[in-house]
């Protein structure tokens, strides 16, 4: 009966654990999630700054060179911003896997495990080493 019960521990700290990664894994994918829209929201802001500076230009304006270049360099700066934040997305939904949590015991030939100390298999009765 305790072996069963401790197998049952086992199954269930193993389901809470992937539970509580999970929620993790939500709540950090929302947060990148809304980066990323205030990215957008910039970016487009940043291009329309750009497309005003472009227009005076392209109207016979003087335009500050500077504040191009900059313009520019913002823009890039938040592209990779959000390519780095999509790359970080993608690792979330696709998490390194786990490795599966050992039951504490020893081991019989018959694939049982059995609580440490034990001289026998309680699955099979085997004589343990």
């Amino acid at each position: 009966m305790s072996d069963f019960l401790d197998k049952m521990l086992v199954s269930i700290n193993k389901g809470v654990n992937t539970v509580s990664e999970g929620s993790k894994n939500i709540l950090e994918k929302a947060k990148l999630n809304t980066r990323l829209k205030e990215l957008d929201s910039e970016k487009a802001q940043l291009f329309q700054n750009l497309g005003v500076l472009a227009y005076k230009l392209q109207s016979g304006g003087q335009i500050n060179v500077e504040e191009f270049d900059l313009a520019c360099g913002n823009i890039a700066a938040a592209e990779a911003e959000a390519a780095r934040i999509e790359e970080d997305i993608k690792k979330l939904e696709r998490p390194e896997p786990q490795p599966e949590p050992q039951p504490d015991g020893v081991a019989c030939s018959c694939g049982y495990v059995n609580k440490v100390g034990s001289k026998f298999c309680a699955g099979c009765g085997r004589k343990l080493i």
